[in-house]
């Protein structure tokens, strides 16, 4: 079984190393690498390339007061819930009977949600590169995958009475 994950934020995809701890769970690790939405081509290269990856074992990592993110150190951010709520992340399981893609969700306060994440299953001997394509199809309709649009709103003027001709404005 491996497990290979990434983020579709603010029209890039984010592609890091997974690692697996020798306690059981899955890390991000380095390198982590950023493409533009648009690149289709690199954004399949890569996808190929982790999906076709074994998850390197590491020893577990010891409890940090002061645990980062290489997520959002790459992308220059501070706060993990900026980017939760305006990113999707994709995990994917080969293994089994199927290959399992979960796309996380967004509950009522904006925040990834267990309940509201979409789950697709593929059978076990589609290639690497035809997964990649089906998650780039995917990606490119949501949309984070496009730039924020910021609407102007327009305020209508207060409605004035009608002037009778021949009467003074004041």
């Amino acid at each position: 079984m491996s497990l290979a994950r990434f983020y579709l934020y603010r029209e890039k995809v984010i592609i890091p190393a997974v690692e697996l701890t020798e306690a059981g769970f899955y890390i991000d690790a380095k390198p982590v690498v950023v493409v533009g939405i648009r690149d289709r081509a690199q954004i399949e290269k890569m996808l190929v390339k982790a999906l076709s990856t074994a998850n390197t074992v590491i020893p577990t990592p010891e409890p940090d007061g002061e645990a980062g993110s290489l997520l959002l150190e790459k992308l220059n951010l501070t706060k993990w819930s900026s980017f939760e709520k305006q990113a999707v992340m994709y995990t994917i399981y080969r293994g089994g009977g199927y290959i399992t893609v979960y796309a996380t969700g967004r509950g009522a306060d904006g925040m990834w949600s267990n309940e509201a994440s979409h789950k697709r299953l593929f059978h076990p001997t589609l290639s690497a590169g035809q997964l990649a394509e089906r998650l780039i199809e995917d990606m490119v309709k949501r949309p984070e995958a496009r730039a924020e649009q910021f609407g102007l709103m327009v305020i209508p003027k207060e409605p004035q009475e009608p002037k009778a001709i021949g009467q003074s404005a004041g």
